[in-house]
């Protein structure tokens, strides 16, 4: 999937480097609405991880681009005008923010990006994090009713992690590499 957001794709929009979109689905690129959430959201999904994604071009750098002030995306964040969108200016107005991409991305997030993933019938948590996150730190991360803090921090190439659990009872927390490890209540483990 990672040709989605490449030049491979027929829809992709180079100018702004996204995919575009229109309602005649032959429409040549300088016709159709040159960027939308979804997109956005597709390139985040197909992400490397073994590229940097807060590099310029990464996933994550090019959504961080067009986040507004407030922590939204723009359904069409450079309008529906691909003759006059430029790199980086984001175009305010119809459709409106995109409330859906801020669900499916809250989803997607901890443990496409993070490689967190929580099994809570079994009190289980998994960890298998990507380098090409960059240092990371998370205080009172939700996953249901369970509370975690993490800290990660790349050395070496690796992916260091802390797991702080903020429960009051114990939590398997098991590595990529398989190891697992009983974590109780108010206790750290490092992976």
């Amino acid at each position: 999937m990672q040709f989605a957001v490449s030049p491979s794709n027929l829809i992709y929009q180079p100018k702004v480097h996204a995919i575009s979109w229109s309602s005649a689905p032959l429409s040549p690129l300088e016709k159709r609405v040159p960027s939308t959430a979804p997109g956005y959201l597709k390139g985040a999904a197909a992400a490397d991880r073994t590229k940097p994604w807060f590099d310029p071009g990464g996933a994550l750098a090019e959504i961080r681009w067009v986040t507004d002030a407030d922590g939204s995306v723009w359904w069409w964040s450079y309008g529906g005008d691909a003759k006059n969108a430029e790199y980086g200016e984001v175009v305010r107005g119809v459709p409106g923010k995109a409330g859906w991409f801020s669900g499916a991305y809250s989803v997607l997030f901890p443990e496409h990006f993070l490689g967190l993933r929580y099994d809570a019938p079994r009190r289980l948590l998994k960890l298998n994090p990507s380098p090409a996150l960059g240092n990371f730190h998370w205080q009172d991360a939700p996953f249901g009713s369970a509370r975690f803090d993490f800290a990660g921090v790349v050395e070496s190439g690796r992916m260091r992690v802390t797991v702080h659990n903020r429960n009051a009872y114990p939590v398997s927390v098991e590595a990529a590499s398989g190891s697992r490890v009983r974590v109780d209540p108010g206790a750290s483990a490092t992976f």
